[in-house]
């Protein structure tokens, strides 16, 4: 069974901003982060403006 990972709240901006420039599933594989994650991700983060 494999741990969850845990992200910082700044490496989570940082992949969301870039997800929002290029491409959500391309920014997943290459990071090997689940695609929903960084949709989750993006949707906290732009309910408190800090990502647009």
């Amino acid at each position: 069974m494999e741990k969850n990972k845990i992200y910082n709240r700044n490496f989570k901006i940082n992949i969301v901003k870039l997800a929002l420039e290029t491409n959500f599933s391309k920014v997943a594989k290459e990071f090997g982060i689940a695609a929903t994650n960084i949709y989750r991700w993006k949707n906290e983060f732009q309910k408190y403006e800090e990502v647009k």
